[in-house]
This record gives C-alpha cells, structure tokens and sequence, in this order.
C-alpha cells in the first residue's frame, strides 16, 4: 500500500517515482532453509523454482527438493 502511496505522491508533485530495489536473495543452504516454515519452503519452491512441494512430507525431505530445483 505504501508503495502505491508514494506513487500517487510523485505523480502529485510532478516527480518521477523511484524504481523498486529488490533485495539480493541470500545463498539458499540446508542452515538458512531450516529457519523457515514448511509454509515459506512451499512459497519458496512455488516462486523461485517452479516446483510445487508437499507439505504432508517432513521438512527435511521439503529442503532436500529445494536443494535439487536449486542445483
């Protein structure tokens, strides 16, 4: 919402909107991946990777796909 916010405020005051950084995805290893949900790692997968993941399995299997999409 803020960002549509500042869009609306730029176009008000005639200015140009300031493009969206992305932030640098952190290096995806088992340690990073174990801080996350099983919600976040099918997100992750859904997003990053194209794969779809079944929460039903463990975590440890959930990473162990990420890991394989990732290469």
């Amino acid at each position: 919402m803020s960002r549509l916010r500042n869009k609306i405020q730029a176009k008000r005051q005639g200015g140009v909107v300031p493009p969206v950084v992305k932030k640098a995805v952190a290096a995806l290893n088992t340690s990073s991946l174990n801080k996350m949900t099983k919600d976040e790692l099918e997100q992750l997968g859904r997003d990053k990777f194209n794969i779809e993941l079944d929460k039903r399995k463990t975590k440890v299997v959930l990473i162990k796909e990420i890991l394989d999409a990732q290469g």
